[in-house]
């Protein structure tokens, strides 16, 4: 991707680190899937699926400090059989610009603390 990155308020800026949490478990399918990475454990390879099971967390870091991509973390959602609830939240790299959303802005993150 090349070009200006904005969303949510945010200018030239990404999403450094991604954290969900399950919040409940479901027993048939909603799995979150992790299609490019490798699952080495059993020895087949093809992806990382992650269960949803209540209070189970994944962390993951889809961009550098410098904005490049690590595509191994793009994940989709498997259909569920029953509903899936999911606590989201991100560190950005950068304060939000847009004066709506100007209003949420915290203390920036230090580099020690990205580090």
């Amino acid at each position: 991707f090349k070009g200006p990155i904005t969303a949510s308020g945010f200018q030239q800026s990404g999403r450094l680190v991604t954290l969900f949490v399950y919040l409940n478990t479901v027993p048939n399918g909603g799995q979150t899937r992790f299609t490019k990475l490798e699952d080495h454990s059993n020895g087949a390879g093809g992806g990382v699926n992650v269960s949803p099971t209540q209070g189970k967390a994944v962390l993951h870091f889809p961009n550098t400090l410098e904005l490049i991509e690590d595509v191994r973390t793009e994940h989709e959602g498997a259909e569920a059989d029953d509903e899936k609830w999911l606590l989201v939240t991100w560190v950005w790299q950068n304060y939000r610009t847009d004066d709506w959303y100007g209003r949420f802005n915290d203390r920036p993150l230090s580099p020690e603390t990205v580090i």
